[in-house]
C-alpha cells in the first residue's frame, strides 16, 4: 500500500492501521502472532491544524475509466494479441476468434450484396424504361423502393459484421478481431487461447486514459476534520492527489470512514492495485 500524507490537514497513506482512542478494550497479539502476520503498530496521531494525518489506502481506475470487451459472438479464442499493462492504440487487434457462426454471417452478407445489386440493375431498368414512356410510373417506383430496402438489409449485414470485428470483405473466413475502440491500457486479460467463449463472454478490461483514484480509510473522527480539496501526499508522487468525496457513512464492521482522492491525470509515481 501506498504511504500517503494529508496535511489540512494533510493526509500521509500508509500501510500502519490506527485503532480508535474510543476502543473499550485493548487487542491482544503476542510477539509470535505479530511476526505471523506481519503486524506493525503505531500510536495514534491526532489530526491538528497543519499536522498530519497517516491513513491506508489503495490505488485504483474509476469505474468510468474501465471498459469491459466481450465476445461477440460463439467462438474460440485463437490468439490473445496483449498483455495486462500493456498500452495499445485505438482500433489495435486485442484478441483473434474462430467462429462457425460468422461463417454464417458472412454467408449472409453475400447474399444481400447480391440482392442489393439485382435489385439496383432492375430500378435502373426501370428507370430508364419509364423515361421511354413504357411502363407507369408506379413500376419504376417499386423498383426504387425495393432498391432501398436491399441497400438497408445490406448495411445491416455489413453492421452486424464490423460489430463482431469482421472486415466485410473478408470472405467466408470465420475468423474476428477484437480491436480496441479507443486508446488505452489493457487491465487485465480474462481468456486463454483454446478457450471456447459464448456470446458475451468477457475477453479483456481496457482501462483509458485519465485520473486515478486514491482510496483511504480514515477513523470517523479524523475523516470528519478533513475536507474536499485537501492534499493527499504520496512519498515518491510530486504532485498530490486531492480529497474529492468523503463517505457519509462509516463501514459497519471496521468503523473506517472512506475517503476518495484523485489525481487529474495518473501519475508515473503509482500503478492501480498498490
Amino acid at each position: 500500500m501506498p504511504s500517503i500524507a494529508l496535511r489540512r490537514s494533510a493526509v500521509v497513506a500508509t500501510a500502519f492501521m490506527f485503532l480508535s482512542a474510543a476502543s473499550a478494550a485493548p487487542l491482544q497479539v503476542d510477539p509470535a502472532q505479530a511476526q505471523a502476520l506481519q503486524l506493525r503498530s503505531a500510536a495514534p496521531q491526532a489530526v491538528a491544524e497543519g499536522g498530519l494525518l497517516r491513513l491506508q489506502g489503495q490505488v485504483q481506475w474509476p469505474p468510468a475509466a474501465l471498459r469491459v470487451l466481450s465476445a461477440p459472438v460463439d467462438a474460440v479464442v485463437q490468439q490473445v494479441q496483449v498483455a495486462a499493462g500493456d498500452a495499445v492504440p485505438a482500433r489495435g487487434a486485442l484478441v483473434q476468434l474462430d467462429s462457425p457462426a460468422l461463417v454464417g454471417w458472412q454467408r449472409e452478407h453475400r447474399e444481400a450484396q447480391l440482392q442489393r445489386d439485382l435489385a439496383r440493375r432492375v430500378a435502373e431498368r426501370d428507370a430508364s424504361l419509364l423515361e421511354e414512356g413504357l411502363i407507369p410510373a408506379q413500376r419504376a417506383q417499386a423498383s426504387r423502393t425495393a432498391l432501398d430496402s436491399a441497400e438497408a438489409a445490406l448495411r445491416e449485414q455489413q453492421q452486424r459484421l464490423q460489430l463482431s470485428g469482421v472486415r466485410p470483405d473478408a470472405g467466408l473466413s470465420g475468423h474476428a478481431a477484437v480491436l480496441a475502440p479507443t486508446a488505452g491500457r489493457v487491465a487485465e486479460v480474462l481468456v486463454q487461447p483454446g478457450q471456447r467463449v459464448a456470446a458475451g463472454t468477457p475477453l479483456l478490461s481496457l482501462a483509458l486514459p485519465g485520473p486515478l483514484w486514491l482510496v483511504l480509510q480514515a477513523p470517523a473522527d479524523a475523516a470528519a476534520q478533513l475536507r474536499v480539496g485537501d492534499p493527499v501526499q504520496v512519498p515518491g508522487c510530486a504532485t498530490p492527489a486531492r480529497v474529492q468525496t468523503l463517505n457519509v457513512q462509516v463501514d459497519a464492521l471496521s468503523q473506517l470512514r472512506l475517503v476518495r482522492a484523485a489525481w487529474p491525470d495518473a501519475p508515473a509515481c503509482v500503478l492501480p492495485g498498490q
